[in-house]
Parts: structure tokens; C-alpha cells; sequence
């Protein structure tokens, strides 16, 4: 033991000999050069343990244990330019903090603080990792636990939790240049926060407020992707994202008045962005999964039991799903071709259904709805089709089928009871059917080339 250690070793064993009899324990031990351990143990009639344990080059440890109640602190540093940090303060309750910093962490940080928090424990460990950054703080909060695992090189990873009931939080980084950071804040609840990351130079946030029974989760194991949960003021909300490709950008979005609402993307391509935005919505639903390379898939929800889905499983495809100021609501938008552009509207639409399949190559459909029970589905299959339905009014039907290329059909729908079908098997063909009323079918069938019909 060198000088350094016997100094600190004296100065810990000083401050905790007025209340070793409560039943305060203190340990140190240090083996190498220019380490630093201080420990702090102050009133309380509780136990309290405090152990520092250093072996390495330039380590620096600190404990400070302020009126806690049953506070146990270890901290555990083998390695290069370690540092940690433990403050567990006045009534931390039943708080628990452990910090193992082992074999080669250079250049390594982790901080953890808890106050007034019961029940809570937190634990950081850091293994084989270089130039890593942890930090965990729990303030105000009823049986939070928070744990970040970090095994790599330049990894970052914070959590916080500040006045949120039953909190949990953890965040498992394995790779390089990693950054994560989970946020609950001002009475979360029974929030609940993952993030895990395997790979290279990902970054996911997760910020959750105000959020009742909320769950979010980021699974990150490709690499260069960005995921980004937001949950603000919102009630039983859930958030998932997963991205195993590389290059992806994820966000959700649910703020104020978000009831049972459920948002998952699932990003398995790569250079794929996706965005769900579910403000004010409640009880609706929205998914997006692609799988192919570089597209673009866009929900936004503030109804009411709404129901989206985006599939991409092609590549270079853009899909936008809007419903707002509606109920009971389904929208489907597949596209395992590539190029393709399909957008669904349903605005003051109640209990409408829209579908869109794009089986070709450089297609675009829109579907726009709004009134009540209006269905509208739109299949391509060929390649450079446009297809286009519009339904003002209740209980309409368009079907549009383009199976031939360079298509164009057109279905608009102004009344209630209107039946209207477009089918083209051939080439170069244009087809519009306007019906304003009400109990008007039409049907146009083009296998030639070149046609027009109205």
C-alpha cells in the first residue's frame, strides 16, 4: 500500500469512526500509483458499507453516504485514468450503488447519484471498455432502478430519473462509439425504459414525462442508426423501435393526451427513415416494418382507435399514413416493389378502411377519405401507374387493380352507397370514374392499350 493509500485510508476510516458503533462499516484498499479514495459516512442509525477497491494507474473513487437508510456503496476500479463516483444523500432509503470498472477501462467515468429515493438501486459496469462515460442520477423517485452495462471502446450512456414512481430504466451498450440516454422526469409513473446496443456508432434517446403505465424500448444491433422515443403527458402508452440494419433513423412520438396507444418500427434494412407521431390520439395503433433499403415511411395519428401499418420490403419506397380528427379508422400500406409513392388520408373519417399494395416498380396511389365506412383499396402490380381515389360522404367503395403499366385511374366518390371498380390488365390506359349521389355503381375493365374511358 503507498503513501496515498494509507492518507485516505486514515481520512475514510476518520470520518466514519463517529458512528461506527450504528453499525457503519468503511473499506479501502489501493495497489499502484496516483490513486484517490475518499469515503463520507454521516448520521444516521442505520447501517451503512462503503468498500473502495483500486488496482491500476491514476484511479480516483468517491463515496459520500449522507442520512441514508440501509445505504450500501462498492466500487471496484482495475484499470487505466478510472474515475467514480457514488452520492447516495439525505433519505435514500433503502438505496443501493455499485460501480465495477474492471481489466483496461482507460479513460472511464461512472456517477451515480440517489436522494431521497426508496428502494432504489443502481448499478454500473464497465468491462474491457475505453474512454466510456456512465452516469446515472435518481432524485425523488419510489423503487427506481436504473443499470447500465457497458462492454467496448467509447461508449456513453445517462440516465435519469427525477420524481417518477417505480421507475426502471437500463441500458446495455456493446460495441464503439455508442450513445444513449434515457430521461424520465416529473412523475412518470410506472414508466419503464430499455435501450440495448450492439454495433457500431448508434445513438438512442428516450424521453418520457408525465407518462402513466408508459413502456419504451430501443434495440439497437447494426450500426450508424439513430432511434428517438418522446413520451410527454401521456397515459398506458407503449413505444418500440428495433433497427438491426445499418443507417436508419427511427422516431415516436406520443405527447399529450395519448391513451393506450401502441407505436413499433422495426427497421431490418438499411438507410431507412421512419416516423410515428401519435399526438393526442387514443387507443390507436401504429406499425412500420422495413425491411428493405433506403425508404421512407411516415404515421401520424390524433384520432381514435385508429389503426396503421407500413410494410416496406422493397426499396426506395415513400408511404405516408395521416388520420386526424376520426375514429375506428385502418390503414395498410404494403410495398415489396421499389420506387413506389403511397399515401392514405382519412381525415374526419369514421370507421373507414384503406389499402394500398404495390407489388411493381415506380407506382404511386392516394387514397383520401373522409366521412363514414368508406373502403378503398388500390393494388399494383405493374409499373408506372398512378392511382387515385377520393370519398366524400358514407358506405362507398373503390377498388382500383393495375396489373399493366403506365396506367392512370381515377375514383372519386361524392355521396353515399357508390360502388366503383377500375381494372387495367393492359398498357397506356386512363380511366375516370366520378360519381356524385347516392347507389351509383360504374366498373371500367381495360386489357387493351391506350384506352381512355370516363
Amino acid at each position: 500500500m503507498n503513501r496515498h493509500t494509507t492518507l485516505y485510508a486514515a481520512i475514510a476510516l476518520a470520518l466514519t469512526s463517529s458512528a461506527a458503533l450504528a453499525g457503519n462499516v468503511a473499506d479501502i484498499y489501493q495497489d499502484g500509483e496516483s490513486n484517490v479514495a475518499a469515503i463520507t459516512q454521516i448520521n444516521s442509525d442505520e447501517p451503512m458499507t462503503a468498500v473502495i477497491s483500486t488496482v491500476g494507474d491514476a484511479n480516483s473513487a468517491d463515496v459520500l453516504q449522507d442520512n441514508s437508510w440501509f445505504a450500501e456503496a462498492n466500487i471496484t476500479q482495475e484499470g487505466d485514468m478510472n474515475d467514480a463516483d457514488i452520492v447516495q444523500e439525505v433519505f435514500s432509503d433503502y438505496a443501493t450503488a455499485t460501480i465495477n470498472q474492471v481489466f483496461g477501462t482507460t479513460d472511464s467515468t461512472a456517477s451515480i447519484v440517489q436522494s431521497a429515493a426508496e428502494e432504489s438501486i443502481a448499478n454500473v459496469t464497465q468491462e474491457e471498455a475505453l474512454s466510456s462515460d456512465a452516469s446515472i442520477s435518481q432524485s425523488d423517485t419510489l423503487a427506481a432502478t436504473g443499470t447500465i452495462t457497458q462492454i467496448g471502446t467509447a461508449n456513453q450512456a445517462s440516465i435519469v430519473n427525477l420524481n417518477s414512481w417505480y421507475t426502471t430504466a437500463s441500458i446495455l451498450q456493446n460495441g464503439s462509439e455508442l450513445s444513449a440516454a434515457i430521461s424520465q422526469t416529473n412523475v412518470s409513473d410506472e414508466s419503464n425504459a430499455q435501450v440495448i446496443q450492439f454495433g457500431t456508432a448508434n445513438l438512442a434517446t428516450i424521453d418520457q414525462d408525465g407518462a402513466y403505465l408508459s413502456q419504451a424500448t430501443v434495440a439497437q444491433l447494426g450500426g450508424s442508426n439513430v432511434a428517438s422515443v418522446l413520451q410527454l403527458d401521456v397515459e398506458d402508452a407503449s413505444a418500440d423501435i428495433l433497427q438491426t440494419g445499418d443507417g436508419n433513423d427511427a422516431y415516436i412520438m406520443q405527447t399529450s393526451g395519448v391513451l393506450s396507444s401502441t407505436a413499433s418500427i422495426v427497421q431490418t434494412g438499411d438507410g431507412n427513415l421512419a416516423e410515428i407521431d401519435q399526438s393526442t390520439a387514443s387507443d390507436s395503433s401504429a406499425f412500420i416494418d422495413q425491411s428493405g433499403d433506403e425508404n421512407l415511411a411516415v404515421v401520424m395519428q390524433s384520432g381514435e382507435f385508429d389503426f396503421a401499418s407500413i410494410n416496406q420490403s422493397g426499396d426506395v419506397n415513400s408511404a405516408w399514413v395521416e388520420q386526424s380528427a376520426g375514429a375506428g379508422n385502418q390503414a395498410y400500406i404494403d410495398q415489396p416493389g421499389s420506387d413506389n409513392i403511397a399515401e392514405i388520408q382519412q381525415s374526419v373519417s369514421f370507421d373507414g378502411y384503406a389499402e394500398i399494395a404495390q407489388t411493381g416498380d415506380i407506382n404511386d396511389a392516394y387514397v383520401a377519405q373522409e366521412g363514414d365506412f368508406n373502403a378503398a383499396v388500390l393494388a399494383q402490380s405493374g409499373d408506372f401507374n398512378l392511382a387515385e381515389t377520393e370519398q366524400l360522404g358514407a358506405d362507398n367503395i373503390a377498388e382500383i387493380d393495375q396489373s399493366g403499366d403506365d396506367n392512370i385511374a381515377d375514383i372519386d366518390q361524392w355521396g353515399e352507397l357508390n360502388d366503383a371498380i377500375i381494372a387495367q390488365s393492359g398498357s397506356f390506359n386512363e380511366a375516370v370514374i366520378f360519381q356524385d349521389g347516392s347507389d351509383n355503381i360504374a366498373e371500367i375493365e381495360q386489357s387493351g392499350d391506350y384506352n381512355s374511358e370516363e
